[in-house]
This record gives structure tokens, sequence and C-alpha cells, in this order.
């Protein structure tokens, strides 16, 4: 297919992007970073602790997606 051929190497890097945001946005990995930096109150809404993670987990995953396009760019030709 002609799509696949175009675009395939698009579609491995959106693969890589869903593992990694599953890890990253996991509640599991909330609370495991939560207590390592001292915020232990994501569970409460009332707490700033959750908009804390919130921009910390934000900053990762866009790290992480930068350290991806260095690794894996789907833009370069095969």
């Amino acid at each position: 297919m002609e799509f696949f051929d175009n675009h395939g190497r698009k579609m491995l890097f959106s693969f890589f992007i869903i593992f990694v945001y599953i890890i990253v946005a996991n509640p599991v990995t909330y609370n495991i970073v939560g207590s390592i930096v001292g915020l232990d109150n994501y569970d409460n809404a009332n707490m700033e602790d959750r908009n804390y993670l919130l921009y910390i987990h934000s900053f990762v995953m866009a790290l992480l997606t930068f350290i991806l396009l260095f690794i894996y760019n789907p833009m370069n030709a095969k």
C-alpha cells in the first residue's frame, strides 16, 4: 500500500509515543514520582500536589519525545 510506504515510519513513531505515554501517564508512575519528590497528596483534589505532578510529567513526556526524535526520527528516509 502506498500510504504505508509513505507514512510507515510516522506510524511506528506514533506507536513508540503511545508506549511512552502509557508509562508516563500511568497513575502508578504518578504515585512513585510523587513519593520520590515529596508530593504524596496526589489523590487529594484540594492539594496542589496533583498540579505539580502534572507539570513534572508534562515536562518528562516532552523530554522523552524529544529524545525519541533523536533516536528514531520519522522524517528520515530509509
